[in-house]
C-alpha cells in the first residue's frame, strides 16, 4: 500500500513535465529554434497569424525580445513545467529557459480554431511572478501591505 501511494505521488508531481507529443507544433518548433540559437525564428513560430493585411509581423518586438534574451548569455536548455488544456482547443504552456546568467520564464498560449495550432500569446520575463500562476511556485516578491 505504501508503494502504491508513493507511486501515485510521484506520478502526480511528474505530470508537470510534458512530453514533446503534448506540445502544439508551433510551440515545439519555436523551442527547437531557440535551442539551435535561432531566436528570431522561435518568435516567428510564436507570432499570431495575420488575419488582415494591416497586421504587422512583430519584427521590431522579436528583435527587442531576442536582444534582451541574448544579454542573459548562452541558453543551456529549457524545461516544460506544465501544459494546461483550457477546453479542447487552447493550451497554456509554461516553460523555464535556462540561460547562463539566470532563468527566464515563458508562457505560450496555443489555439487551434480548426486543424492547425497557432500561438496567440507569448509572455516571458525574468520574474516568475509575472509569468507563472501563483499555484505553481511561491511568489518571489512578498506581498506588500
Amino acid at each position: 500500500m505504501k508503494y502504491l501511494l508513493a507511486a501515485t505521488l510521484v506520478t502526480a508531481f511528474a505530470q508537470g513535465a510534458a512530453p514533446k507529443a503534448d506540445l502544439p507544433a508551433p510551440v515545439q518548433a519555436g523551442l527547437d529554434a531557440l535551442e539551435e540559437g535561432r531566436c528570431d525564428a522561435a518568435f516567428v513560430h510564436w507570432s499570431r497569424p495575420a488575419t488582415t493585411s494591416g497586421m504587422g509581423t512583430g519584427a521590431v518586438q522579436r528583435l527587442t525580445d531576442c536582444a534582451t534574451l541574448k544579454r542573459l548569455g548562452a541558453l543551456h536548455g529549457h524545461e516544460v513545467l506544465r501544459v494546461v488544456s483550457v477546453g479542447e482547443r487552447i493550451r497554456r504552456v509554461y516553460v523555464i529557459l535556462r540561460y547562463q546568467a539566470q532563468p527566464a520564464y515563458l508562457l505560450l498560449v496555443a489555439y487551434r480554431p480548426d486543424d492547425d495550432w497557432y500561438v496567440i500569446k507569448t509572455n516571458w520575463s525574468i520574474s516568475a511572478d509575472r509569468v507563472l500562476p501563483p499555484d505553481m511556485v511561491p511568489r518571489e516578491q512578498a506581498a506588500r501591505p
